[in-house]
């Protein structure tokens, strides 16, 4: 970023763009950790590659957190709590 873009957004010349943010279709979805207070999902699309932890008591607009997987389509996923391990399928 350069040293005029930032005097020019700091003075307020320069407005905030929003983002244009449309989900895709969610594949699959579990909770992710032992006191259920996240749920991890998968989705097709553009996002297809990532998996997305997202808090379960407080929904955020958009995932914050995501863990980087293959391009290719999750569709099941189970979190085995004893053990602490995420199959994904």
């Amino acid at each position: 970023m350069s040293l005029e873009y930032m005097l020019k957004k700091n003075k307020g010349l320069i407005d905030e763009v929003e983002v244009e943010w449309t989900p895709d279709p969610i594949l699959s979805v579990c909770y992710y950790n032992n006191d259920e207070s996240k749920i991890i999902a998968s989705v097709d699309g553009k996002f297809l590659g990532h998996l997305y932890i997202i808090p379960w008591d407080v929904l955020p607009e958009r995932p914050i957190l995501s863990i980087a997987i293959s391009q290719s389509p999750c569709r099941y996923l189970r979190f085995i709590e004893n053990h602490d391990v995420l199959i994904i399928g």
